[in-house]
């Protein structure tokens, strides 16, 4: 898939699942293919059966998510991204995407809670399009200055200097 040949991977990865039907990783690399493949439909049916499957892992909910937002159902890829945080809350990938989405639909109050939430855990360590997408909403919903400078702070003290070139708009 990688080498932009993804119907290859399809076949390789088809074969591989006949061998070792029960892998999970397998499973989620064929939707990954047959996304990158621009057969839709069927990653979204493959995504499904994963996720019937192994409804208690976060990932399949995300990889899921991630196909319904490239195919414009944002509402549904919001659902799958609350459920990956909900199975995963450590993880903040559900977090982060549900909060690209929120972002995306124009719900700026809900896509900073969401990503406020995130930063409860002090030991979180969000990357820096995280922060990015929080100052973002908290600068769509009026957030104060004093607010602004406190998730600035903890991008700081994360990032270093990067958070000044993203301030200075070099990345």
């Amino acid at each position: 898939t990688q080498a932009g040949r993804p119907d290859e991977a399809v076949a390789q990865l088809d074969r591989a699942i006949e061998r070792f039907p029960g892998e999970y990783e397998l499973q989620l690399g064929r939707v990954g293919a047959l996304g990158a493949a621009g057969r839709a439909d069927e990653a979204l049916d493959a995504a499904g059966a994963v996720i019937s499957r192994w409804p208690d892992r976060a990932k399949g909910y995300l990889v899921r998510g991630d196909l319904l937002r490239r195919a414009g159902q944002l509402g549904r890829a919001q659902d799958d991204f609350a459920q990956a945080t909900r199975l995963a809350p450590s993880d903040l990938r559900g977090r982060l995407f549900e909060g690209r989405v929120l972002l995306e639909m124009e719900r700026f109050a809900e896509a900073r809670d969401v990503l406020n939430a995130g930063l409860v855990d002090p030991a979180a360590r969000p990357p820096l399009p995280y922060f990015q997408m929080l100052l973002q909403a908290q600068a769509r919903t009026g957030a104060s200055q004093e607010s602004l400078g406190r998730t600035l702070q903890r991008a700081r003290t994360l990032h270093g200097s990067a958070v000044e070139d993203l301030l200075r708009g070099k990345r």
